[in-house]
């Protein structure tokens, strides 16, 4: 198999923050709001795009989780995405999904829904991410929350900035990220605001 394989390196990055869970604190009109992201084996399908590979068998209508272990074990890998007529869809969610460790180092603008329906869009979220990557791209993060978890949120959906999903929506100012490791608790602030106090 390649080394190259930008699928499975994605996979892999995702694997590795799944240990991981990010702890972000907002703030508008003098009041804070935390919320937690975790990450889970089936989020990865969406988040790759692979849903929308409708001309793929191994990827399309799968078990998200077990299409996620088969990418893993490189039983899948970008060769097969790329014989779908659809692969150009998806390139960015890629690409994005190989900056995903950077990415909270990199949170732009933090929104909340304000139930104000974005036009051409069935996308269910609650808070919507917009970070760099690559340096010069935008993109954005869907969050929504996880009713086997309730108070943890999961990426829902990610892609490049080519609509301005924040219009009309609450935006918030982003006072602290830090990933916090499941297991031994241990924490790493990402980012924290100057004027922010704890």
């Amino acid at each position: 198999m390649e080394n190259n394989d930008i699928l499975y390196q994605a996979a892999k990055i995702f694997e590795e923050i799944k240990s991981y869970k990010i702890e972000i604190t907002i703030g508008r009109k003098g009041q804070a709001e935390v919320f937690t992201i975790i990450f889970e084996d089936s989020d990865f399908h969406h988040l790759a795009g692979l849903h929308k590979l409708t001309d793929i068998v191994q990827v399309y209508k799968q078990n998200a989780s077990i299409v996620f272990s088969k990418i893993l074990e490189r039983e899948i890998c970008l060769s097969d995405l790329e014989a779908s007529s659809f692969y150009t869809l998806i390139q960015d969610r890629i690409s994005i999904l190989l900056s995903l460790k950077n990415l909270f180092f990199n949170i732009n603008s933090v929104f909340k829904f304000r139930k104000l329906m974005i036009p051409n869009s069935k996308i269910r979220w609650t808070y919507l991410l917009e970070f760099t990557y690559n340096t010069t791209d935008s993109g954005y993060l869907f969050l929504e929350e996880y009713r086997a978890k309730p108070a943890n949120y999961v990426c829902v959906s990610n892609f490049k900035k080519n609509v301005d999903y924040g219009s009309g929506q609450i935006k918030y100012t982003l006072l602290q990220a830090k990933a916090i490791n499941k297991i031994s608790e241990e924490e790493e602030v990402l980012y924290k605001n100057p004027a922010y106090k704890e």
